[in-house]
This record gives structure tokens, sequence and C-alpha cells, in this order.
């Protein structure tokens, strides 16, 4: 572009050269050209931003539900061991009376 540019000290925006044809193409009515509009990435971060949200609550649901397993298992563990304890509750019982005899 600057070989089309004025050398001579007047006028530097007028090129040197005069187009071959003339531009008679109304921009306006032109259409758009612009592959990938603004819209499109609004759109694309919008619906990533929803999904990793959604990936996230369903780990967590995940979670919870998991919780809730091993809670359930570990509560039908001590209603099982329940009776042991309660007998051997018993005798430490039995145990703490029959040291106070011997002290």
């Amino acid at each position: 572009m600057l070989s089309l540019l004025n050398k001579s000290g007047g006028d530097k925006s007028a090129p040197r050269v005069i187009p071959w044809r003339p531009d008679f193409r109304d921009a306006a009515s032109l259409p758009d050209t612009k592959t990938v509009r603004t819209h499109f990435f609004v759109n694309l971060i919008a619906a990533s931003v929803t999904g990793a949200l959604a990936i996230y609550v369903v780990q967590r649901e995940l979670g919870v539900a998991a919780a809730r397993g091993s809670l359930a298992d570990v509560e039908a563990r001590i209603a099982a061991a329940a009776p042991l304890s309660q007998k051997a509750q018993a005798t430490y019982k039995v145990f703490q009376a029959e040291e106070a005899k011997f002290n």
C-alpha cells in the first residue's frame, strides 16, 4: 500500500494510480460475511456455564446418594451389634460391682 501513495510533497492520501474500475457496490445491501457472530460466542459461553453447573449438581447429588447408602449400611451394622453391646455393658456393670467389693 505504501507504493500507491504519492511520493511528491502534496496530498499523501491520494493514490498514485487510479483504480481500473469504479466500485458501485451498495455496502448496506450486501449480505453479512462475518462467519461467526458474537451471539454464537455468547450462547456458547452460556451453554458451557450451564453444562458445568449441571455436572456439578449431578456430582453433588451422586455424592449425597452414596453417603445415604453408606449411612444406611452403618446404621444396619450398629443395629446388628446392639445386642452384643448391651451384653458387654451389663458385663461391665457386673465387673464394676465386683471391683468395688474387691477394693
